[in-house]
């Protein structure tokens, strides 16, 4: 069994390397909600934290994006990387809910320059080099490295936390998003032509591509109806993530500590759902695979009702969490199959844009339910809203089967 196809290291090594480093020191995550209810923050507005960084990436995201046409992707999202580390070392220092909400805003400005454009990037570089098989092969070895260094950012985030305590966590992502910045400006490659413009032609550029992007999608039949899931994903996701699971989980007697240790199965599960879906795609139309994963997740939602024991729970958070990392690779591969290349960073920052409106919206959502309701029937509810995704899938014809 041959890991790496022939040159695939060669070219896209550095992107490999910033999956598996960058994501190793972005500790956070699981102990983001766990923080700030230490400090006194309620769910609701833990839900409005993570709902600002989608509001301001949807306010941002398609300029950027068509600025990443326009100039090129590579300092794009080095800048973005950069001040995304950045932003998240300033977390350290605050304890007013405003002081966070404005940190977090900044930081889903700064997530919009890296958003559409790096995958994008790495397509057309690919591309460039009459390497399009490597397109699938991409999509599932970053994730599954990213999966590696879920693991790593679970083991060192238990040992941080149980050494120094939670605040220290925001100075290790802060050093993560700076490091990703560096391996990305240092080692990765980019064949761009800049273009010679004024300031008045870029943005009257800018315009254009963003509308004539926006056209492409709405009167593409399959484009279209993918983007209408785009806005539905996001509550599903929001109220189903740590924000529901966490307080279930520490309820139900998992130590603080632990949860790195969670981070980390996670990191293994979704390595191996990684690894294992590009083989099923080869057997299986993407669009089935992801109506499959759709009808699990709704399943295993409601299952959460039927149980209080901890190890019940963590088993259900787990499979669901499978299911998830299973979908991500086969949904971008998906989405990437029918955008044309020259727009395909600005179509990408449209998807990006409509998630994050609809999370902007979910994520304070989620942490009301939450507060009111529990976090047993808020997941519910999310596995519900499974079933107008799987509708959407089903009224997808294709015509063709031709590949990015």
């Amino acid at each position: 069994m041959v890991l790496f196809e022939k040159d695939e290291l060669k070219l896209l090594w550095p992107f490999y390397l910033n999956a598996f480093l960058g994501i190793s020191l972005f500790i956070f995550i699981p102990f983001e909600v766990l923080y700030f209810q230490s400090i006194g923050f309620t769910l609701t507005q833990i839900g409005f934290l993570t709902g600002a960084v989608a509001l301001f990436s949807f306010l941002f995201e398609i300029p950027t994006g068509a600025i990443a046409d326009i100039y090129g992707r590579k300092v794009s999202v080095v800048i973005g990387f950069l001040l995304n580390g950045i932003l998240f070392g300033f977390i350290y220092f605050l304890t007013s809910f405003y002081g966070a909400l404005i940190v977090y805003s900044l930081i889903g400005v700064a997530r919009t320059l890296s958003s559409g454009s790096f995958d994008a990037w790495v397509i057309d570089l690919v591309k460039q080099k009459k390497r399009e098989n490597l397109i699938k092969e991409y999509f599932s070895k970053y994730h599954a490295l990213g999966g590696i260094g879920v693991i790593i950012a679970g083991l060192l985030g238990t040992f941080i936390v149980a050494q120094y305590g939670l605040k220290f966590i925001w100075f290790v992502t802060c050093f993560g998003g700076i490091l990703s910045a560096l391996i990305i400006l240092f080692f990765s490659k980019e064949k761009f032509t800049r273009s010679n413009v004024k300031i008045k032609e870029s943005f009257n550029q800018l315009y254009v591509q963003s509308r004539d992007s926006i056209k492409y999608s709405y009167k593409h039949k399959i484009l279209f109806v993918l983007l209408l899931i785009t806005l539905i994903l996001p509550f599903i996701n929001s109220l189903s993530a740590f924000l529901s699971w966490t307080p279930l989980l520490y309820q139900s007697g998992l130590k603080e500590a632990y949860f790195g240790y969670l981070w980390g199965v996670l990191g293994i599960l979704g390595a191996l759902a990684s690894i294992l879906s590009p083989k099923l795609t080869k057997k299986f139309k993407e669009r089935n695979v992801l109506i499959v994963t759709s009808f699990l997740a709704l399943i295993f939602s409601a299952l959460v009702l039927a149980f209080n024991n901890l190890y019940a729970l963590l088993a259900l958070f787990f499979i669901g969490s499978a299911i998830f990392s299973f979908e991500y690779p086969i949904w971008n591969t998906y989405f990437h199959k029918f955008i044309p290349s020259k727009m395909r960073a600005t179509i990408g920052s449209i998807n990006g844009m409509l998630y994050c409106l609809s999370a902007a919206i979910s994520m304070p959502l989620a942490g009301f339910l939450v507060d009111k309701i529990g976090s047993k029937y808020t997941i519910l509810i999310s596995g519900l809203l499974m079933i107008p995704v799987i509708i959407l899938y089903l009224s997808i014809k294709e015509k063709s089967s031709k590949n990015i």
